[in-house]
């Protein structure tokens, strides 16, 4: 499957047009991965505790 959007408001996009609009989903992606690494660093820099909250907890039946 190609992720690259073809068509914008109707008319269908071409060679450059495609590239360019692909290129500007990455970068967005590329942004907000940027800034929820640094949320992230930041949070952990200040408390960790936070963290634990994702860690994966043990199943135990007789629980």
């Amino acid at each position: 499957m190609n992720l690259q959007r073809y068509l914008s408001a109707g008319r269908a996009l071409a060679g450059r047009a495609a590239l360019l609009d692909t290129m500007g989903d990455l970068i967005a992606d590329l942004a907000g991965s940027l800034l929820f690494s640094c949320w992230s660093y930041w949070r952990l820099k200040n408390d960790r505790s936070w963290l634990k909250a994702f860690f994966f907890k043990k199943y135990s039946p007789d629980d």
